[in-house]
């Protein structure tokens, strides 16, 4: 029996792959203001708090589209769900 709509794709490794490429960005943009403020002579007081500021949002940025893109997956499957069951009883 052909399924309306079509079974949908799992993205988890996608998703792995954004979190590691997230840890990646998230050390460099850590590591490039650090570097690049004492460079131009700013304090590490200033520089530390500011670059974990930074870093942090956008991990927690990553975190949200990864969150989103899994809740939508997992409504695709309800509606999936809900149009079998409709098919078979109704």
């Amino acid at each position: 029996m052909l399924f309306h709509p079509t079974p949908s794709v799992s993205y988890q490794p996608m998703y792995e792959q954004l979190q590691k490429r997230a840890m990646g960005l998230c050390l460099a943009i850590l590591f490039a203001i650090i570097v690049l403020g004492r460079t131009f002579g700013a304090s590490l007081r200033g520089l530390v708090p500011l670059a974990a500021c930074i870093a942090s949002g956008v991990w927690l940025w990553m975190h949200e589209v990864i969150r989103s893109g899994k809740e939508m997956e997992w409504s695709s499957e309800q509606l999936r769900g809900k149009t079998v069951r409709a098919c078979f009883w109704g």
